[in-house]
């Protein structure tokens, strides 16, 4: 079957709105980012410096020390104070870009937070290679004290962007079930992904090698550093694993799916 035939296309115009990320724990800000912007920086250049460029093995199913860092799938490019991308590596255009793509991300989030505090960014790369087999365990990007304070942001410069979410999942297991079903979601170039820190989520497998720009916005006064990892919760680990790999079968099952 055809690779993406399951997926569900981030295209429904109800997504930008706050109500929608209030009820399923994100919203999506389509054609955001200028895609003559992100042709000009040219993302193939861009991903070879990546490739040349000192990165860390992120969140692939083995521990980073286990990892080698030719079987590593996935990959993040970060400065070493977490703050912003090392953008020494990139061209004019590429900088302009990653300048553009901060900014706007910012922007969004204060209008979704409504937070008169002012926010810093962490800002990475991620790369996932091709031929990637392995899909990321269910987690959250964020602990409980940054939830009403803070959001994350995928930014799409590359077709097929993927991943897995659980809409739903930011209000807790008791508002988990079968309508909120894990699915995998595809994002257009130029989008902009925003969800809630305790939305329950995965990333995808690629059959192409895939880059992306993933940002925490935080408030300035937290102490938060990029190192620490949230997988869901003890108490629904294995019911959100277990729906995660049901989201293959399905993949079997459904052809076309769409869900609004």
């Amino acid at each position: 079957m055809n690779e993406l035939e399951h997926v569900t296309i981030l295209d429904d115009q109800q997504m930008q709105y706050l109500s929608y990320y209030e009820r399923h724990g994100f919203m999506v800000r389509f054609n955001a980012i200028d895609k003559n912007l992100i042709v000009r920086a040219k993302i193939i250049d861009m991903k070879k410096r990546f490739e040349k460029a000192q990165n860390v093995i992120v969140f692939n199913q083995k521990d980073s020390d286990e990892i080698s860092r030719e079987d590593a799938e996935r990959f993040q490019i970060v400065s070493k104070h977490y703050n912003r991308i090392n953008r020494s590596i990139f061209s004019i255009d590429q900088k302009l870009l990653l300048k553009t793509c901060e900014a706007i991300t910012v922007d969004i989030v204060k209008q979704l937070i409504r937070d008169e505090n002012n926010f810093k960014t962490i800002e990475s790369v991620l790369y996932s290679k091709k031929g990637s087999k392995e899909r990321q365990k269910a987690h959250m990007d964020l602990p409980d004290e940054l939830n009403l304070t803070a959001a994350l942001a995928i930014v799409c410069l590359e077709p097929n962007t993927r991943f897995i979410m659980l809409r739903g999942s930011h209000k807790g297991i008791g508002e988990v079930g079968s309508s909120n079903f894990p699915r995998l979601y595809q994002l257009n170039v130029g989008d902009i992904l925003i969800f809630h820190p305790n939305l329950i989520h995965a990333g995808d497998r690629y059959k192409l090698s895939n880059m992306r720009l993933h940002y925490y916005v935080i408030p300035e006064s937290s102490n938060w550093e990029l190192n620490l990892t949230y997988l869901a919760r003890p108490e629904i680990t294995g019911y959100i694993e277990s729906l995660t790999k049901n989201v293959s079968n399905q993949e079997q099952r459904v052809k076309g799916v769409r869900v609004k």
